[in-house]
């Protein structure tokens, strides 16, 4: 039997390597770049639903639509409870429509309503799990160092004979 013999020339192993390493560089560019545009959507979904979030609480809207001041506070009715939020961001939409409505104005806060707030928030950290223990600590620790201070003011200034400066 006549044996038959074909000559095919020899591939250069690097050439070949080349090619395959052209081939896996263009599949990555395609994924990372359809990760790219997905991560960009997110950003956007974000991006919006903060937007809002702000705006429903942002204190100068807040107090720009009236809100009650601290004399309102022994009856409190926070932001109306909307079935389609999550529980979190409803305690956190209540904590800071408190924290709005202890501002007096863009410099000045209303201590007691400010200390109304602040045991709210604690409240809202407790609802987050026991790994906020040490905020909830710092936080009733820094509502304490704030009742003690206003009281001494208030004493200093009685036994003065001024209220906040006014004789």
């Amino acid at each position: 039997m006549p044996t038959i013999t074909i000559d095919l020339p020899a591939l250069p192993l690097t050439d070949c390597l080349l090619v395959l390493l052209i081939i896996v560089l263009i599949r990555g560019i395609r994924t990372i770049s359809c990760g790219v545009e997905l991560l960009r959507d997110l950003r956007d979904q974000q991006k919006m639903q903060t937007e809002k979030l702000e705006a429903a609480s942002n204190p100068v809207n807040l107090l720009a639509r009236g809100q009650r001041r601290a004399a309102d506070m022994a009856g409190t009715v926070l932001a109306p409870v909307t079935p389609d939020l999550p529980v979190t961001e409803r305690f956190l939409r209540n904590s800071a429509q408190l924290f709005a409505e202890s501002l007096l104005d863009e410099a000045d806060v209303d201590v007691s309503c400010f200390i109304n707030a602040c045991r709210h928030f604690a409240t809202v950290l407790e609802k987050a799990g026991p790994f906020t223990m040490l905020s909830i600590r710092e936080t009733n620790s820094n509502i304490t160092k704030i009742e003690s201070t206003c009281n001494a003011r208030i004493r200093t200034d009685l036994r003065a004979g001024t209220i906040h400066g006014h004789r």
